[in-house]
């Protein structure tokens, strides 16, 4: 019997069985930071946000780590972010309470809020439970800039946590003198944003102010084909002008040919009146 003893342990240790399928022991939680945070968004995954702190995560981390063990066959893989030390995507996931789980699949981010233990994080994979929870909307998604730079909030104010714990540790500072000092300093940094926003103003605003400057036209050369371009003004009224130059000369001539008319016409007048006379003697001469 003790040959049977130890096989049968040895394949326990190897393979177990839970409800007709097999599933591989000892399967790997992947620890999730900023660096491959967006690793998440291909495939599907179940991410837990923990600290280590939090009492109710200490109890919950066995069966997180059974249910890793357990969901290895259907493809799906199992992670965990300490928000301790990754601050940012605690601001990101919007985390409240603690733990908090997601489920993740082809970047569609779900809350699962059903009872935390092996029964029904089972069912939320095998009987496709996640179905029936709508993924967060666009404005609250994890991969959205604006919910990035809430995250960066976050990790800021851990950062001036950590630095009134030093002030008051090292400089033994009191709670006023860190208050004005973190007052200080934040004024400072408004100033230095605003003035650098004011120069980029300025420039800008300069440069839309520039006249530009034209190109200087070019004369064209006359060509001796005829072209079908707009004749430019100057030449229209050129020779417009000089229609009108040959307009009164021609106004002038014709004046001065009615006047040598006049004067000839006069001239034949006369000499019609001078001649009766002569004609009358004559015939009078004739008939004597």
């Amino acid at each position: 019997m003790a040959p049977l003893t130890y096989i049968f342990l040895g394949l326990s240790l190897l393979v177990a069985v839970n409800g007709g399928k097999e599933r591989v022991i000892g399967a790997e939680v992947v620890t999730i930071t900023t660096d491959n945070w967006r690793d998440m968004l291909t495939g599907e995954w179940m991410v837990e946000f923990y600290a280590p702190w939090c009492p109710y995560c200490t109890q919950f981390s066995p069966v997180w780590e059974d249910f890793a063990d357990w969901v290895n066959d259907f493809d799906v893989k199992v992670a965990k972010v300490d928000i301790t030390n990754e601050p940012i995507l605690g601001g990101q996931f919007m985390i409240e309470q603690l733990p908090t789980i997601f489920h993740i699949k082809d970047g569609d981010v779900r809350l699962y809020s059903d009872e935390r233990n092996p029964t029904s994080l089972q069912d939320f994979i095998e009987k496709n439970n996640y179905l029936n929870v709508d993924p967060i909307p666009w404005y609250k998604s994890p991969t959205s800039l604006h919910m990035y730079g809430l995250g960066v909030m976050f990790q800021l104010a851990q950062e001036a946590q950590k630095l009134e714990e030093y002030l008051r540790k090292e400089y033994n500072l009191s709670t006023w003198g860190i208050f004005g000092i973190m007052a200080t300093g934040t004024v400072v940094i408004g100033l230095l944003i605003g003035l650098v926003c004011v120069l980029v103003g300025e420039v800008v605003s300069r440069a839309r102010s520039a006249p530009k400057r034209r190109p200087r036209p070019q004369k064209e050369e006359k060509k001796p084909t005829e072209s079908k371009e707009p004749v430019p003004i100057e030449t229209l009224q050129e020779k417009e002008a000089v229609q009108e130059k040959e307009a009164v000369q021609e106004k002038e001539t014709e004046e001065e040919k009615e006047i040598v008319e006049t004067v000839q016409e006069k001239g034949n007048e006369k000499k019609a009146k001078s001649d009766k006379p002569r004609k009358r003697n004559k015939a009078k001469r004739e008939t004597d």
